[in-house]
């Protein structure tokens, strides 16, 4: 039996008042209240819009809902000693632009000139913070990866840099919508990173072809993930949250998860049964970074467990087979 995806709802079910894009509407401007509390510290302002992306990346999965808590819980996670050090970065930018501004306005020499450019640095610099605080791990509100992908995608900093400028007048014109701008903001910020596709490196002529080849960070390929629900998904994402997890070594359990996909879509399993062989494969390379863990002085506990096994439905689910088993799907695990 062929399982095909599900279509994604764009008509209301019986009884809902509202339609599911209008709904995600609201929750992005709930979610951009939110922010606009969290930064009201100013150095809270990195880690605001890095809860406010990872907050809606969850939006979009089917049946998700925005809540308050999850938000705040997105908050505490990136809230660390370097996310506020970032947040003295744009109050210094910002009391540096008002300052040239101001000689500028005394018409110094090249003013006219000047001007213009110190607008486009303005606006440069605030979409490169926004695409580094929509960065997933392991690059959370990484400047170097921000700057990296604002020049390899040209067309994404443009509409982001688009948005950012809409934002601005909006504020200016009406200064009451002040307080929800962050959420179209961070959502726009969001949207450009889940359509960033680095560019696959070229095989060398006689060495084959590698699905795997030029992967990050030693192990997860650059194979682009056709399914927009799994290619925008942030796997592990609980084990990255808690440092008792070592990021290394969960890094090769993402790059198990995103092999994974890459088989399901090149073997393309005609049903539940096929699904299985390719699952348990997988979690038998999750065995064998136990041993990993426990050389690290971690172990796949109970936390590890469920999140494993939670992404391992998610991927069953969003490739059509919403009636898979989870413990079949990871039948063959040691841990």
């Amino acid at each position: 039996m062929t399982h095909a995806p599900a279509p994604p709802r764009d008509r209301r079910e019986p009884g809902e008042i509202f339609s599911p894009g209008f709904a995600l509407f609201a929750d992005m401007l709930l979610v951009g209240l939110l922010t606009s509390l969290a930064c009201l510290s100013v150095v809270t302002a990195p880690a605001a819009f890095a809860a406010a992306s990872a907050t809606l990346r969850e939006a979009v999965g089917p049946g998700a809902q925005i809540r308050i808590s999850g938000y705040v819980g997105h908050l505490r996670a990136h809230l660390s000693a370097g996310s506020l050090a970032a947040g003295l970065v744009p109050p210094l930018l910002a009391v540096v632009v008002l300052v040239d501004a101001a000689l500028l306005r005394s018409r110094l020499p090249g003013a006219d000139v000047m001007a213009p450019a110190l607008v486009l640095l303005a606006l440069g610099g605030t979409t490169v913070g926004l695409r580094a605080t929509a960065l997933t791990a392991p690059h959370r509100l990484s400047a170097r990866e921000a700057l990296v992908r604002s020049a390899a995608d040209p067309r994404g900093t443009l509409l982001l840099g688009s948005a950012v400028l809409l934002a601005a007048l909006l504020a200016w014109a009406m200064p009451l919508l002040a307080p929800l701008l962050p959420g179209p903001v961070a959502f726009a910020a969001t949207v450009v990173d889940l359509r960033y596709r680095p560019r696959r490196p070229r095989l060398v002529s006689g060495v084959g072809h590698d699905r795997r080849v030029g992967r990050r960070r030693g192990e997860e390929g650059t194979v682009p993930i056709m399914n927009q629900q799994v290619a925008g998904h942030a796997f592990l994402r609980q084990l990255y949250a808690d440092p008792y997890f070592p990021d290394h070594v969960v890094d090769k359990g993402r790059a198990v998860l995103s092999r994974l996909c890459e088989r399901i879509e090149a073997e393309r399993p005609s049903d539940l049964a096929a699904l299985y062989v390719l699952t348990q494969a997988a979690t038998e390379e999750f065995n064998l970074l136990e041993a990993e863990f426990e050389a690290a002085g971690s172990e796949i506990e109970t936390v590890a467990r469920e999140e494993i096994a939670e992404d391992f439905g998610f991927v069953a689910s969003a490739y059509g087979f919403t009636d898979a088993d989870v413990e079949e799907l990871i039948a063959t695990r040691e841990w």
